[in-house]
């Protein structure tokens, strides 16, 4: 998705707005460092999971509606695309308790200084939170890449 290279997944990786994803954790397997920086996990993995259950059916209706908008090759359909999301979250909620203590996910809320040096990440990465949230206004976004830039030396967005 960001097309990071073998080198790229030896560094120091910050994810900005990474909600329940389950990429620290695939890296992390991998003998990877990732820190996952998200307001939702200020909540318990219970509560997670029921959130996630109750906006299932909405997102789903709301990719459904917009599916001309998405190119359709890698996944095949709205079927896979919900069953590999899915998937994506039980990896996630799988690895939450656990890595919580190692530091792994840390809630934090966006444009607020991270407790972190200038430059302590190698690579920042955000795969839709500075395109979705368009009510947060431009200032909140331009304050928020601020704070990820200072933290990152390098940074990538995914759309």
């Amino acid at each position: 998705m960001f097309c990071l290279s073998a080198d790229d997944l030896r560094k120091r990786i910050a994810g900005f707005g990474d909600g329940p994803a389950c990429f620290n954790r695939e890296l992390t397997e991998r003998g990877g460092s990732a820190v996952s920086f998200d307001p939702i996990y200020q909540f318990t993995r219970g509560d997670i999971e029921r959130r996630i259950e109750e906006v299932r059916v909405t997102v789903m209706e709301q990719t459904r509606l917009n599916k001309d908008n998405y190119v359709w090759t890698r996944i095949k359909n709205l079927n896979e695309l919900e069953n590999v999301r899915m998937s994506a979250m039980r990896r996630f909620l799988n690895d939450y308790d656990m890595s919580k203590t190692e530091r792994r996910y840390v809630y934090h809320e966006l444009p607020n200084r991270l407790p972190y040096e200038d430059g302590h990440f190698d690579i920042g990465l955000s795969s839709h939170f500075l395109l979705i949230y368009t009510s947060l206004g431009y200032d909140f976004h331009i304050a928020a890449m601020t704070e990820m830039l200072r933290v990152c030396r390098k940074y990538g967005c995914f759309r």
